[in-house]
């Protein structure tokens, strides 16, 4: 609650999505060993999920269509480029 408390009093975009991680990010590079519970993920991807939805109007799915190409293209470049760098990191 504190990480996005600050965050939502500095205005940072997503506040309770970022406070938290930059808070979790802060207490465990301290030495502190936080664990979470563990559903927490599952409930953190569906927060994201919803909150993602929420924006997928219409409007934006067509758009989404009319760049597939480029948005297909994007991801097979980075799985490529993930796959390359995990070669040279693995030597």
């Amino acid at each position: 609650m504190t990480g996005g408390s600050l965050c939502a009093y500095w205005h940072t975009p997503l506040p309770w999505m970022i406070g938290p991680l930059v808070a979790m990010a802060v207490c465990n590079f301290s030495g502190a060993r936080l664990a979470a519970p563990p559903i927490g993920r599952e409930l953190g991807q569906l927060m994201i999920a919803i909150t993602l939805g929420l924006y997928f109007t219409p409007n934006v799915a067509r758009e989404v269509v009319s760049h597939a190409g480029l948005l297909l293209s994007a991801a097979f470049l980075s799985i490529g480029v993930g796959y390359i760098a995990s070669r040279v990191l693995v030597r």
